[in-house]
């Protein structure tokens, strides 16, 4: 599916994983573990658009997927990506 990226977008996103799986590997000291993380930036990576019509409940499911979504990828970016990211 990444390879249907344009590619200024997809070496983006492999760089910004890249980062967040180095910040996360320092989770016992910045409290950032990759599940943080993508709290943090799951919605804003890939949330939709601003929709206040939606019902909160599924608001909430549609981020909690993303949210899993962006912690497998900030967990397994080297696997998808390779080992030479950075």
């Amino acid at each position: 599916v990444a390879d249907k990226l344009p590619r200024p977008n997809l070496v983006l996103l492999r760089h910004l994983l890249s980062v967040l799986h180095r910040i996360s590997q320092n989770a016992d000291t910045n409290r950032m573990d990759s599940n943080n993380l993508a709290i943090c930036v799951g919605p804003n990576m890939l949330g939709p658009e601003t929709d206040n019509t939606l019902p909160l409940e599924v608001q909430k499911e549609m981020n909690d997927k993303v949210t899993v979504l962006v912690e497998f990828l900030i967990d397994n970016c080297s696997e998808i990506f390779g080992e030479d990211i950075a």
